[in-house]
């Protein structure tokens, strides 16, 4: 039995490729794989429904982004603020939440440093060529 996982199948025959790699012996083994072509996804299981990503709302960005610098804790509530910030800049984008939590996590957790994070995010994640890449895995 085997379970894999490929990542961002970007064409048809890289997915034909993989798929021949591996028999089907009917023992429950199963090959999962994600990509932001729609047709590809068909070609797996051509009667079925795709599972399409969303975007976090800004609550669902916020609990995974205490979930991910706080662990277990509860954020300080002189970072509650700025946090909330930093969450909503990351755009509903759990990969940029968690990216950015785990920057914080490793910082001096104290509000100046946590805002001039803000700073940046809203620079460079915000309304930059990060988010567009970013927001085509979502896509």
């Amino acid at each position: 039995m085997h379970f894999i996982v490929l990542d961002d199948i970007w064409n048809p025959q890289a997915w034909r490729d993989s798929r021949n790699s591996f028999l089907d012996d009917h023992n429950g083994s199963r090959i999962v794989f994600t990509s932001r072509v729609h047709d590809i996804a068909l070609l797996a299981n051509p009667g079925g429904s795709p599972h399409h990503l969303r975007l976090f709302t800004e609550e669902e960005s916020w609990e995974l982004f205490q979930r991910n610098v706080f662990q277990q804790k509860i954020c300080p509530p002189e970072l509650c603020n700025v946090g909330k910030k930093i969450a909503i800049e990351c755009r509903g984008l759990p990969l940029s939440v968690v990216l950015v939590a785990g920057l914080l996590r490793k910082i001096t957790m104290t509000e100046d440093h946590w805002n001039e994070i803000a700073e940046s995010v809203s620079k460079h994640i915000g309304g930059g060529k990060a988010l567009d890449t970013l927001e085509m895995i979502y896509r």
